[in-house]
């Protein structure tokens, strides 16, 4: 592999670690973000916190918070998804280093092609990517009327853990 396509696999690495993982451009505090609380669904005519529920909103455009109990279910259809990605990203890795037996730039392309389709399918969910290495996945939440992350990272098989919003994962607590 010459020289600049090195350099050129080096930054595109770089910048795929880099990506800012709010695609959605539903940022917290906006008024398109809303609580699933248990009220009458004006499309179904229902009372509900289900998923469905939460799919149609997602649909709009309206990412709400997760119960405890639809952030379970979430993690769990997405574990599979969580494991491809940090499968990916080490492949990716080592073939941004070079001399890989994977292959090389064309390889590294598809990774990173697959890899943006994983993590803009997580995106997708409501959850929040917060980080790339360690993987890092949030789910907002409310306990007790506070805003607070349910929060997941790689190497975890279930959600164990939360921690307040403005205060980040230093604050991460056990469920």
């Amino acid at each position: 592999m010459v020289d600049a396509e090195l350099d050129g696999l080096l930054e595109d690495f770089d910048r795929l670690r880099a990506v800012p993982w709010c695609r959605l451009g539903v940022e917290r505090g906006s008024p398109l973000r809303k609580a699933h609380r248990a009220e009458a669904d004006p499309v179904h005519g229902e009372v509900t916190q289900s998923p469905r529920h939460s799919v149609h909103c997602a649909s709009l455009g309206v990412v709400g918070l997760f119960t405890l109990d639809e952030a379970q279910a979430e993690l769990a259809r997405l574990l599979p998804v969580l494991d491809e990605i940090v499968r990916l990203r080490a492949d990716a890795a080592e073939l941004a280093a070079g001399s890989s037996s994977l292959g090389g730039l064309p390889e590294f392309k598809a990774a990173q092609a697959r890899l943006d389709e994983l993590l803009e399918a997580v995106q997708q969910t409501g959850a929040e990517l917060k980080g790339f290495a360690p993987l890092l996945v949030d789910f907002p939440s409310e306990r007790d009327g506070v805003p607070v992350l349910l929060c997941w990272l790689e190497g975890d098989r279930t959600l164990g853990w939360y921690h307040r919003a403005d205060v980040g994962f230093a604050g991460r607590r056990p469920l």
